[in-house]
């Protein structure tokens, strides 16, 4: 033991007369920690952290690979989901009091919002006839969007946006925390729409 401590006292000194050999080690350590870190961090975000849905264990997303009708080819031939839902993202141009704006929207089922768990507060999600020719444009809008174009969540509620030339009553406000995998890409869904 007395011949480790007196190593290492030593080595200690070496590196003290050393200087520049020192302050190079401990920046390349330092940027190691770093990197790693920053690493751990994107990979716990992108891949690790539980989602925020209700039985986020049990779901399954995918990202880009069917359409519509191949949706509905899965759902029919597929016993292995105990339940599906579909949503489409897309950009459109969204009139705000500002101006119009370019900001990303998603198209969903009616048992979007209930297969995750989210309630949209203030409002209510879409209901099924909302979902049929001829409905009401009715439109949720994301809650960082709410506060920013309307003051607060509960200030947009019953307000009319205008989103790619059509005229949608604001019914409902999704919460923040409701953030898609693929978001971390993008910026935050700012509109949902039937």
């Amino acid at each position: 033991m007395k011949r480790l401590f007196s190593a290492s006292n030593e080595a200690l000194r070496a590196l003290l007369r050393s200087r520049g050999y020192l302050t190079r080690a401990l920046l390349v350590q330092a940027v190691g920690v770093a990197v790693i870190g920053s690493a751990f961090a994107l990979i716990y975000g992108v891949v690790l952290r539980p989602l925020p849905f209700k039985d986020s264990s049990r779901l399954v997303m995918a990202v880009g690979c069917c359409g519509p009708s191949d949706f509905q080819d899965i759902t029919a031939r597929s016993s292995f989901f105990s339940a599906t839902t579909l949503g489409a993202l897309g950009l459109s141009v969204v009139g705000t009091p500002a101006g119009p704006e370019r900001l990303w929207t998603m198209a969903v089922r009616p048992n979007f919002f209930p297969m995750l768990g989210i309630t949209p507060l203030p409002g209510r999600a879409f209901a099924t006839a909302e979902y049929k020719p001829g409905a009401a444009r009715t439109a949720l809008l994301g809650g960082g969007f709410a506060r920013d174009e309307f003051g607060s969540e509960l200030g947009a509620l019953g307000k009319t946006i205008v989103l790619d030339s059509a005229p949608h009553t604001v019914i409902g406000v999704v919460p923040s925390r409701l953030r898609l995998r693929f978001e971390w890409m993008y910026p935050p869904v700012a509109v949902w729409i039937p």
